[in-house]
């Protein structure tokens, strides 16, 4: 699922999607570590690589201004993104994925902060990226409302978030706990949820519905 949307008018705070100490804690430690295997199969293998790039090109080209990721774990999104900004920006929470997407992306910088608090100056971004982050988040609209404090007026978010009623997603929860969040999310919810944060949504689609390739391809589970 692929929302895009535009920085509107602000709208009533509202905490939606809030989880547990326990349940946030468990994805910490889940996405603390670099995972080079992951970055290699989806930077570089078979297949997979081409179907990254076709899914990011959802994200705007910007001929001025800066683009951030939220959440850019070990920098695989940036990677494919080059040339997309004048300046590309990752964050993440955790320091050791940042070090290593700074030697592998060194078109992109990187920034060490949490998703909900970011170190960003106020209307300061032309466009925002969040991608298969927001079912791990504590608090989902927290990270929206970060998102549209640091957009300028006409700045655009882009959501990319697995549909929680596809078996592979189920499938992937149950072998995964720190997936499980996925399964709250659908479509609808998920455009709801941005609509809530004040944001304009332009457009909402699906995107490889059937996605066996990240199954059968898989560096960890697949041929």
């Amino acid at each position: 699922m692929v929302p895009r949307a535009t920085n509107g008018r602000p709208r009533r705070a509202v905490s939606q999607g809030a989880v547990s100490e326990r349940e946030r804690a468990r994805q910490r430690e889940h996405f603390a570590r670099s995972d080079a295997a992951h970055f290699e199969w989806q930077t570089a293998g078979a297949y997979v690589a081409d179907s990254e790039a076709a899914l990011l090109a959802a994200v705007p080209r910007l001929a001025t201004g800066r683009l951030l990721e939220i959440g850019c774990g070990d920098g695989g999104n940036l990677h494919h993104l080059a040339g997309r900004s004048p300046m590309l920006v990752g964050v993440d929470f955790s320091i050791d994925k940042l070090r290593f997407a700074r030697r592998r992306v060194p078109h992109a910088r990187f920034v060490c902060s949490d998703g909900a608090c970011l170190p960003v100056r106020s209307g300061s971004l032309d466009g925002v990226l969040i991608r298969d982050v927001l079912h791990h988040a504590a608090d989902r609209r927290s990270v929206l409302d970060e998102a549209k404090r640091v957009l300028r007026p006409g700045g655009t978010l882009t959501v990319i978030e697995p549909n929680g009623r596809s078996p592979l997603v189920m499938l992937q929860g149950l072998l995964v706990r720190a997936e499980r969040g996925a399964w709250r999310f659908g479509g609808a919810r998920l455009a709801g949820e941005i609509r809530d944060a004040g944001f304009e949504v332009l457009t909402s689609e699906a995107r490889q519905a059937l996605g066996f390739h990240r199954v059968l391809l898989h560096h960890a589970m697949g041929a």
